[in-house]
């Protein structure tokens, strides 16, 4: 009688250590996409701070807000930009440096030239000969969190935030 005691509090014991709560959800629409974060065991508090999290690294890199540290590097309106905006542009680099540039964030200037949202037809070749003098990876020099951008190059971290960002 005492072993099927103890084996009927072990099982009862065990039953709960794998009772899971239910997983939560949020889907928001971010970086221009629809982004759904879902834990599993987690906490509202937990869900809630990753989105936040999410919409402040989405204000850092974002190129169009006025307020972001791409947009002013962009506009030559400041060089000195936060420390994760400097994490990610390090990163970006060395993605461009072991590609020897087939990955380049100093695209900018072909991507809004291109302008895939708006435009009916292709740019012309002249232009984007032009566009193509700026992009060069090797015109973005970083110095902890001092940034210069040469020779009218622009940045785009379309092509990595979101990696980042979900990493």
């Amino acid at each position: 009688i005492f072993l099927l005691f103890v084996a009927l509090a072990l099982t009862l014991s065990l039953c709960g250590c794998n009772k899971r709560n239910a997983p939560l959800s949020s889907t928001q629409v971010m970086m221009t996409t629809v982004v759904t974060v879902t834990l599993y065991d987690g906490k509202q508090e937990d869900l809630d701070s990753t989105m936040r999290l999410i919409k402040e690294y989405e204000k850092l890199f974002d190129r169009n807000n006025k307020d972001s540290d791409v947009y002013k590097l962009n506009n030559n309106l400041a060089t000195t930009v936060s420390g994760d905006t400097a994490i990610l542009l390090e990163k970006a680099l060395s993605i461009s440096e072991k590609s020897n540039g087939a990955f380049d964030i100093s695209i900018l200037p072909l991507v809004e030239l291109w302008n895939i949202t708006k435009a009916t037809e292709p740019p012309k070749p002249e232009d984007i000969e032009a566009a193509l003098k700026s992009v060069d990876f090797n015109n973005i020099s970083i110095n902890n969190t001092e940034v210069q951008l040469k020779n009218n190059c622009k940045i785009d971290l379309g092509g990595i935030a979101k990696g980042y960002i979900a990493d």
